[in-house]
C-alpha cells in the first residue's frame, strides 16, 4: 500500500501591524506634496524661459558664427569658380596643342572640384539658416513667455494686496463702528446717571422749587 505523504502546513508570513501603518503613513506623506515642494516646483517653473532664454541665446551664437564661417566660404568657392571659368574661357580660344589641351583639362578638373565645394557648401549654409531660424524662433516664443509670467506675477500680486485691503477694510469700519457706539453707550449711561444724581438731590433738598410753591399758593388762599 502506498503511503500518503503528511502535507506540512503552510507557515503564513507574521506581519507586524505597526510597521505597516508607518509605511501606509510614509507613502501617503510622500504622495502628499508640501507647501515647499509646490513653492520649489512654482519657482522652477516661473525660472524656466530665463533657463531656456540663455540656453537658446548661447545655441544662436554659435549658429551665427558658423553661418558667417559658411557664407564667407561660399563667397570664396564661388568667386573661384569664376575666375576658373573665365581662364577655361581664354584657353579655349587659343590655338590648340598638347600643353594647351594638358592645362585646359586640370583647369577644367579643378573647375568640377570648385563646384562640388561650392553644392557641399551652399547646402551646409541652408541647412544653418533653417536652424537659426527655428532657433530664433523658439527664443522669441519663450521671451514672450517670460514677460507674459512676469506680468501675470505683479498683476496677481497687486490682486492678493486688493483682496487683503478689501478684507481689512470692513473689519476696520466695524471696528470703529463698534467704538462709537460703546462711547454712545457709555454717554448715555453717564448722562442718566448724572439726572437721578441732580433728582436725588432735588428730592433732598427741603427749599425746593416745588414745595416752595405750594406754600405761596396756601398762604395765598388764606
Amino acid at each position: 500500500m502506498s503511503r500518503k505523504k503528511a502535507v506540512k502546513p503552510s507557515k503564513k508570513r507574521h506581519i507586524n501591524k505597526s510597521h505597516a501603518s508607518k509605511r501606509t503613513v510614509i507613502k501617503r506623506q510622500a504622495a502628499k506634496p508640501s507647501v515647499s515642494t509646490v513653492q520649489k516646483m512654482e519657482k522652477e517653473f516661473h525660472d524656466m524661459p530665463a533657463q531656456m532664454m540663455a540656453h537658446l541665446k548661447k545655441a544662436n551664437e554659435k549658429l551665427v558664427k558658423t553661418e558667417k564661417k559658411q557664407i564667407a566660404a561660399c563667397t570664396k568657392l564661388n568667386d573661384r569658380t569664376k575666375k576658373l571659368e573665365q581662364r577655361i574661357t581664354t584657353l579655349s580660344k587659343s590655338s590648340p596643342n598638347a600643353a594647351l589641351k594638358k592645362r585646359l583639362n586640370a583647369q577644367k578638373k579643378l573647375l568640377v572640384a570648385a563646384m562640388k565645394a561650392q553644392a557641399k557648401i551652399n547646402k551646409q549654409l541652408a541647412l544653418t539658416t533653417k536652424e537659426k531660424t527655428a532657433l530664433q524662433s523658439e527664443l522669441a516664443k519663450y521671451t514672450a513667455i517670460g514677460k507674459t509670467l512676469s506680468q501675470f506675477a505683479k498683476d496677481w500680486s497687486k490682486k492678493i494686496k486688493a483682496q487683503k485691503v478689501g478684507k481689512t477694510q470692513p473689519a476696520v469700519k466695524a471696528k470703529a463702528k463698534a467704538k462709537s457706539a460703546k462711547k454712545n453707550k457709555v454717554s448715555s449711561i453717564q448722562t442718566q446717571v448724572k439726572a437721578d444724581i441732580f433728582s436725588l438731590k432735588a428730592e433732598d433738598d427741603p427749599f425746593n422749587q416745588a414745595d416752595v410753591s405750594t406754600h405761596e399758593t396756601a398762604e395765598a388762599a388764606a
